[in-house]
């Protein structure tokens, strides 16, 4: 969306100061970052446009939370240091790194204290105070931060009043998407790698510089059923490519841990054509267009829980890629899954399936940029 491009460079220039200059790979120049971890590519993206220091000497420290004091600074040097009044924080020391940045912030409406003339500038950041600061900084920005409706975070009760509209504002835009099973955590930290990940994504979504980057796509949800871990794996790695929003369908009566014993319960379920109910099913998923489904073949076809999940909601008008593996890759028991995704997805466009294994990355980038998930 053309109103947002200004805030993707803020972004884009905010992990600049997370990071200084020195093109390489990030796992050749930090020891902690190792070639396969998910935020690998993302140090490296940054470390190749000189974006990326350490916390010492060949460190980069993933797992240290971003403090309220280090977003700000971050904005602030975004802005170019601009002066401005000394704020009221009794806990901001005037000759801190971050007070020049705070007082800006303050004056200009970013950020608030806690009471009693305190901001914490050293408390690691909360996702719902990171959401609530980046959505003051684009009005700042003069960016349009208008929202309606509500979020779809099966948590979103949690969400402290004051951030409510900055969440939802933060979702629809694609700014920060849930965890797995479609949590937000409000009150959860932000670490250095999560912040390098999400800002990775987040300015790459309209770089026309690299189109060999994979867009994200506020849209798109990735949600999956799993029992072994294998379609698990697969959802995982689908919504890092696409940026989706990632939820683990998760029964009501869990299964057997016995692959026998779960085997026969799935075999009574298709024949009886049952819907098993879902302990975390979402009230809602109108914020997205595009649904990838992911499940395992049962008795030669999808799980019955997967209808169970698709017959919840009014699909008109959505995209849905059903995705899925087995142990035999039996084509035919694939295309039998396809034909009941299709039965249940009353409204919504079917397209053709993705059958690939887990560890077939190639396969699944292939299938994802055939049909415009990715770029």
């Amino acid at each position: 969306m053309k109103k947002f491009r200004t805030i993707f460079s803020v972004i884009f220039s905010m992990v600049m100061v997370l990071t200084c200059a020195m093109p390489a790979m990030a796992a050749e120049i930090f020891s902690d970052v190792s070639a396969d971890a998910y935020y690998a590519e993302a140090v490296t993206y940054a470390s190749e446009n000189g974006l990326i220091s350490g916390t010492e000497q060949g460190v980069f420290s993933p797992d240290i939370p971003l403090s309220r004091g280090m977003l700000v600074t971050i904005l602030w040097r975004n802005e170019g240091q601009p002066q401005a009044a000394p704020s009221i924080f009794t806990d901001v020391p005037s000759d801190s790194y971050y007070a020049a940045a705070i007082d800006w912030a303050a004056e200009n409406g970013i950020v608030a204290g806690y009471g009693e003339n305190r901001f914490g500038p050293n408390d690691p950041i909360e996702r719902q105070q990171l959401a609530v600061i980046l959505y003051r900084y684009a009005a700042y920005q003069g960016n349009d931060v208008t929202v309606a409706g509500n979020t779809s975070f099966i948590d979103s009760a949690e969400i402290a009043a004051y951030a409510e509209t900055a969440v939802t504002w933060a979702q629809k835009n694609g700014i920060i998407a849930g965890k797995s099973g479609n949590v937000f955590d409000p009150t959860g930290q932000t670490t250095r790698a999560e912040a390098v990940t999400i800002l990775y994504r987040y300015i790459t979504k309209n770089a026309q510089e690299n189109p060999n980057i994979p867009e994200v796509d506020k849209d798109t949800l990735v949600v999956y059923f799993s029992w072994s871990g294998n379609t698990e794996e697969m959802a995982s790695y689908i919504a890092e490519q696409t940026g989706g929003d990632l939820l683990e369908i998760e029964p009501k009566a869990a299964y057997p841990a016995d692959y026998n014993e779960t085997g026969d319960i799935a075999k009574v379920e298709r024949d009886e054509n049952a819907r098993p109910e879902i302990a975390n099913l979402p009230a809602s998923i109108d914020a997205y267009d595009t649904i990838l489904v992911g499940y395992p073949i049962w008795w030669h076809t999808a799980p019955m829980i997967i209808g169970t999940f698709l017959e919840s909601y009014d699909l008109s008008g959505k995209e849905v890629y059903p995705f899925t593996q087995s142990a035999s890759m039996d084509t035919e028991q694939f295309n039998q899954s396809i034909e009941f995704v299709r039965e249940v997805s009353e409204g919504a466009t079917v397209h053709n399936g993705l059958f690939a294994r887990p560890s077939d990355t190639g396969a699944i980038d292939d299938y994802l940029s055939e049909n415009g998930l990715i770029k």
